[in-house]
């Protein structure tokens, strides 16, 4: 008879999470994760397999709560670029402001993802994908395009999106919100 668990696996995936975010995934170690989590090694690999299959749990995990925190409003029929840009200003200031830990977790992956199989390489891809797909849908309800330009903007706002992750570190919200609004502003000129 196996035992109970006495955690709560949805916080400790969150704590696990926030500890893959903060040092990556090669920098995280399982005595990391044991103090960040606040279970023991046994209880990390009897819940989560392995720390690879922890580390997909975790970007799943972040994708959920960026698309709960953020991602909502663009997820809408009628979303347009002012929603784009709303996002972009939101998650922007809210890494400036210290509300998230480092950067964005999927642009923080890439720099890892030569190391993963193939199931995590998917998950940071159909993030991206997703993201393109909400920028095209708002681009369209937004600015009569051709389909290779509404292809070629929703890159365009995919690549704005993980620049700012860096950017909003250095910039003042002011220069943040100026090199989002001069962006966009470009996909509808």
């Amino acid at each position: 008879m196996g035992r109970v668990k006495q955690f709560d696996e949805a916080e400790v995936l969150q704590r696990a999470m926030l500890s893959f975010w903060k040092r990556g995934y090669e920098k995280t170690t399982v005595r990391n994760l044991e103090h960040d989590m606040g279970i023991n090694q046994f209880s990390i690999y009897a819940t989560f397999k392995s720390k690879e299959q922890l580390y997909k749990r975790s970007l799943e995990n972040y994708q959920h709560q960026l698309d709960r925190e953020f991602l909502g409003p663009l997820r809408l029929a009628n979303s347009d670029l002012s929603d784009v840009k709303s996002f972009l200003i939101k998650f922007a200031l809210s890494i400036a402001q210290g509300k998230i830990p480092n950067s964005c977790m999927m642009v923080n992956s890439v720099r890892e993802i030569e190391h993963f199989d193939p199931v995590i390489r998917k998950i940071v891809v159909r993030f991206f994908d997703e993201m393109k797909a909400l920028f095209a849908k708002a681009i369209a309800n937004s600015v009569p395009m051709k389909d290779r330009s509404l292809d070629e903007g929703a890159e365009f706002l995919v690549g704005i999106a993980q620049s700012i992750s860096i950017y909003s570190k250095i910039k003042s919200p002011s220069q943040i919100k100026s090199y989002i609004n001069f962006a966009v502003d470009r996909i509808s000129n």
